[in-house]
């Protein structure tokens, strides 16, 4: 026997928005808002003006005040590692060796270079590193935010609350100050 219409509309759960929903849906409008530039690849999350420190670009016409000496592992260490990564992986071979680094360095065994971390995987199919990195650091913040609000509602956060914990997590000083 089939349901009246009258009992087919009340049996239908609508969809509300909950609170955390919402919170979710600003936040991720707001993040395109800031992020936007990078997104499209108009800008990177790399400083490149640490370069203006070394020899060859110290004495450049064109170099200027380092923004912040602090952030050069990205382009002095990680950028360069994650290049020669990505070319050992086009030429398929496992990225063992760097033969550009004093007379050559493990590649694979230097845990800083990463080479099967998923956050480096994703910079590898653009024909732009640091536009790859950029990417990568931004789902940085994306896998700390939910992972934040995952476990906040593992040990008994309402969904909100959890939300709002995940938000201020990735948004924190140390999550954006070391995305590199």
């Amino acid at each position: 026997m089939s349901p009246t219409p009258a009992e087919a509309r009340s049996s239908r759960v609508a969809w509300r928005p909950g609170s955390a929903t919402l919170l979710t849906i600003v936040t991720a409008v707001i993040f395109v808002a800031l992020w936007g530039s990078v997104l499209v690849g108009h800008r990177y999350l790399l400083d490149g003006s640490i370069l203006y420190a070394l020899a060859p670009w110290a004495g450049s016409p064109g170099a200027h005040v380092i923004g912040n000496s602090a952030a050069s592992d990205p382009i002095r260490q990680f950028l360069p590692w994650t290049e020669i990564v990505g070319a050992a992986f086009r030429q398929g071979h496992l990225p063992l060796w760097n033969p550009f680094a004093l007379s050559g360095k493990p590649l694979m065994a230097n845990d800083q270079s990463s080479p099967f971390s998923p956050f480096t995987l994703i910079a590898l199919p653009f024909s732009s590193t640091a536009y790859g990195m950029s990417l990568a650091m931004l789902a940085k913040l994306w896998v700390a935010g939910i992972g934040m609000a995952l476990y906040l509602r593992l040990v008994g956060i309402r969904s909100l609350a959890a939300t709002f914990g995940g938000i201020v997590y990735a948004s924190s000083s140390f999550m954006v100050v070391w995305l590199g």
